[in-house]
């Protein structure tokens, strides 16, 4: 399963490309958004792509950031895209 974390007001944009071009993907896709991951006390196994790490403010960024290590120590680093204080942003 691959997990798109993304801001909640910003979700519109996978949405669409899991609409149209992505649907192929789609059952193998799940669209969490930041504010709703950062309360989870568990994540599911899988693959992460954190977006939008532009668009989190620097409290989300270091709780995004912990929740990162916690995934990668869980399902490995290679599984998980776009470290959210370490990546470049746009």
């Amino acid at each position: 399963m691959i997990h798109y974390i993304v801001k909640a007001a910003h979700a519109y944009t996978v949405d669409r490309f899991l609409t149209l071009e992505g649907r192929r993907v789609r059952r193998s896709f799940r669209v969490i958004p930041y504010e709703r991951l950062l309360k989870m006390s568990r994540v599911p196994v899988g693959a992460y792509i954190f977006s939008d790490i532009e668009r989190l403010d620097r409290s989300e960024s270091l709780a995004a950031a912990r929740v990162w290590e916690r995934i990668a120590t869980a399902c490995g680093a290679e599984n998980v895209l776009n470290h959210p204080t370490r990546s470049m942003r746009r």
